[in-house]
């Protein structure tokens, strides 16, 4: 017994590093936690914690190795970050064993019945908190696989999270029901029975959906998406660098007539609001070119402090700047980085030593803004508007934190982003990859700017329509289709996830009444 544990160990880290982006191996997680099931059945399921524990450090160890490679950070710092993180996700690995073992200690090897809706509560309840994250949840291994996924417009992600682990459930109690012929687990022939239904039932959906897409008849925007690929260390030292390669990249813009011009997070770290001879040089741009910009630029607020002083605080913004006014639309980062660009307060004893990515200390936003962006005809008269919203970083990662931007009226998604600090790793491929989640969930098309990539364009059903190569610069011509069906989950959030937690208490309850 003592021999297989390594081996299950190992198997389930390289399972799990090989079903995420950027391997197109996706398939893997149907299998992922098999190896976990048997070292949980190995020690007759005790010391649940202990085993779930290391198990959980390292696979997300191996998986999230490129937060120790940030070079917006010093390594002190960087390691210090991915330590956190995943001493932090290990303890749900833990959580997940103590409770799968209190099941299985009273149903035998059919408490694993409990485990897809278990696993699901877990991972929604990962979504939460300032420690919130879901990058590294396994809905996100099936981004490959569009006509697999397209139920989510009703589940939200976590229904993904749900059908892989009642796949993973099925094949192993059909393995162990062909290793050891175990009487109490149902006949080999009705669960591999019930495991091609499981399968082929959003496959089947899913096809029919793509089949049945109603994108011909759909209103489009026309899209530039620029991708300058500055360092981003460089970008903070050299200033009017970073100015003048933007304004470079539009003019090949100029070369095509679009709707919106799309540039990444803090694409300039200038602040256009102060900088007036940028903001004209600018302004002036758009005019020759008639065409509003969307932009990711750092922004300051005067607020009182606690001793009724007067001070500036930075903001992570989204500018829409329009040819025809100097006005300026912005939206403010509402969901900020942790350690990144800001320390909770119970946390303040550690932010002498948090990461200093430009700027520290940032103060979030508190409004879902919705912006308008105008639409001309041929004589440069607005004719007509469009509502989106506007998504900064790690912002769309969060399925209902985007959603709150569609119930309010926003018709497609635009998200900015700076993942310039993780080049050279998979973290730019695999957090592009979530907004392919994103666009079903709601049936918007979704426009990505990436400073050193990955930057797409996607359809409402999640199809890339075109991509750029990370580290590169580009600029990416496409077309955003407008969608004016509001989805399940669009109107009703993450019930599902909400059922997986009040199902899992129901076992338990029901678990504590049998005995």
């Amino acid at each position: 017994m003592l021999k297989k544990i390594p081996i299950l160990f190992i198997l389930t880290i390289v399972l799990f590093y090989f079903s995420f982006p950027p391997f197109p191996t996706g398939f893997l997680s149907y299998l992922v936690l098999i190896p976990f099931f048997l070292l949980l059945e190995l020690n007759e399921f005790r010391g649940g914690f202990r085993i779930g524990y290391l198990l959980g450090l390292f696979t997300t160890g191996v998986f999230l190795s490129w937060l120790n490679m940030n070079s917006g950070a010093t390594q002190i710092q960087a390691t210090g970050m991915y330590l956190g993180s995943i001493i932090y996700l290990a303890c749900w690995w833990g959580i997940f064993a103590v409770v799968q073992n209190f099941f299985c200690r009273r149903f035998g090897l059919t408490g694993f019945w409990a485990a897809p809706f278990l696993w699901t509560a877990l991972d929604f309840l990962q979504s939460f908190s300032d420690l919130r994250f879901t990058l590294h949840s396994l809905a996100t291994t099936q981004t490959y696989y569009t006509p697999l996924i397209q139920f989510i417009e009703y589940t939200g992600m976590f229904g993904i999270t749900f059908w892989m682990v009642v796949i993973n459930v099925l094949l192993f109690f059909i393995y162990k029901r062909t290793a050891t012929a175990n009487e109490t687990i149902p006949k080999l022939k009705y669960l591999v029975t019930v495991a091609g239904i499981v399968f082929l039932i959003p496959a089947i959906h899913g096809l029919w959906t793509l089949k049945n897409s109603a994108e011909d008849d759909a209103r489009v925007v026309r899209c530039a998406v620029v991708q300058p690929n500055i360092e981003p260390n460089q970008k903070w030292l050299e200033k009017d660098f970073a100015f003048s390669k933007m304004m470079a990249q539009m003019q090949t813009v100029r070369e095509h007539k679009v709707d919106m011009i799309l540039w990444p997070e803090t694409a300039i770290p200038n602040r256009l609001r102060y900088d007036r001879r940028r903001f004209e040089a600018l302004h002036e741009e758009l005019k020759h070119q008639w065409a509003p910009l969307v932009t990711g630029m750092p922004d300051r607020t005067l607020i009182d402090d606690e001793h009724g002083r007067t001070i500036s605080r930075s903001r992570n913004a989204i500018f829409l700047l329009r040819p025809d006014t100097s006005s300026i639309q912005f939206y403010y980062k509402m969901q900020l980085v942790l350690f990144g660009e800001y320390v909770p307060e119970y946390l303040s004893f550690i932010q002498n030593i948090a990461m200093d990515v430009g700027d520290f200390g940032y103060l979030p936003g508190d409004e879902h803004t919705i912006f308008k962006l105008p639409l001309y005809n041929t004589e440069k008269v607005q004719t007509d508007s469009i509502a989106f919203a506007g998504v900064i970083c790690l912002e769309s990662i969060f399925p209902d934190f985007v959603r709150q931007f569609i119930i309010r009226g926003a018709r497609f998604l635009i998200v900015v982003t700076n993942d310039a600090w993780y080049d050279g790793t998979f973290e730019p491929i695999q957090h592009a990859q979530c907004a392919v989640l994103r666009a079903i969930e709601n049936r918007i098309s979704v426009a990505r700017a990436a400073n050193s990539g990955v930057s797409s364009i996607i359809d409402p059903y999640g199809r890339v329509r075109q991509q750029t190569q990370n580290g590169t610069d580009d600029v990416l011509f496409g077309e955003l289709r407008i969608i004016d069906r509001p989805t399940f989950f669009t109107r009703y959030g993450n019930w599902f996830g909400w059922t997986m937690i009040v199902v899992v208490l129901g076992v338990v309850v029901a678990a504590r009444l049998r005995h």
